[in-house]
């Protein structure tokens, strides 16, 4: 508790001490270099204190308060301050974590998946490696398997991220987005009705998610029933305001109904800078029926 009460202390003072170069050109009078440098310290010492009062709160077992001092951490990362970002993260986690080697127990583990979640963010290599030293830690923690679930997902392994998404959901059974993680593996492999029955029971717990209606859409082109895909498509599409993915499974519904106009005009909107090849869109889950769909838009 003390080194967290300490952190806190010093992100207070930090605060008060940089409020005057929040921004690179808070102070015109003075040179830009050191305006830049003023800021750089100023960010750098921020994150690195959040993800320290982060890890500290989680090893406190304050599950909330790590949670939301992670999100902070999330919410730096800018446009100015990108690579800097990613690199504190690196250097933030070394510094840390050298000094617990000795640390043992869930809290420890469900640390470490914070770390490896922001190890993940920046592509580390070692990330996968944290998460699941986390795992072998803290195993009755659904966030472990979550955080494992998501990865393999995004590394063309669904097999492995349906063991990891069943064992969270074994642990906490209503989870609106390890249920979608669920569902996109079982589309993935070819399950269909595990894929929609993952993906339904996800919109009964978060209405205003768009992610199960793009996975029911899918499925519905697959099985043929081009009405209900274009259904959930438009569903999916408005509830995430028009993303770029979901604007492609809606042009994608729609020229499997007849309707190329409208197909054309959405998968432009989805890709400005042309039309996208085999390797995006498979990297957008598209297999078999929407596949073939989606060729017909290039």
């Amino acid at each position: 508790m003390r080194a967290r009460l300490r952190f806190e202390q010093a992100l207070r003072l930090l605060d008060r001490a940089f409020e005057s170069v929040a921004e690179p050109n808070a102070q015109p009078e003075t040179d830009l270099r050191e305006q830049v440098r003023s800021y750089w310290l100023s960010m750098n010492g921020q994150q690195s204190l959040l993800e320290f009062a982060c890890f500290s709160a989680q090893l406190e077992g304050k599950d909330e308060l790590a949670e939301e001092y992670f999100n902070k951490v999330e919410a730096m990362r800018g446009p100015l301050w990108g690579r800097s970002w990613e690199e504190c993260v690196r250097q933030t986690h070394r510094i840390f974590f050298a000094n617990l080697r000795s640390a043992r127990g869930p809290r420890f583990g469900k640390a470490l998946t914070l770390a490896g979640r922001l190890l993940l963010d920046i592509r580390a290599p070692n990330g996968i490696a944290v998460l699941k030293r986390a795992r072998r830690i803290a195993s009755r923690e659904p966030a472990v398997h979550n955080a494992i679930a998501s990865y393999l997902l995004t590394h063309r392994d669904p097999g492995g991220a349906k063991r990891s998404a069943r064992a969270s959901l074994a642990l906490k059974p209503d989870q609106p987005a390890v249920l979608i993680d669920l569902a996109t593996a079982e589309w993935m492999l070819a399950r269909l009705d595990a894929a929609s029955s993952a993906a339904r029971k996800a919109t009964t717990l978060d209405p205003l998610l768009p992610g199960p209606h793009g996975i029911l859409a899918l499925v519905a082109l697959e099985r043929g029933d081009v009405v209900s895909a274009v259904r959930e498509a438009e569903i999916g599409n408005n509830l995430s305001e028009q993303h770029p993915f979901f604007r492609t499974i809606l042009a994608i519904c729609l020229v499997a109904s007849g309707d190329e106009l409208q197909a054309k005009k959405n998968m432009s909107a989805a890709w400005p800078n042309g039309p996208p090849s085999d390797k995006q869109l498979r990297g957008l889950l598209l297999r078999r029926k929407p596949l073939q769909y989606a060729r017909q838009l290039r």
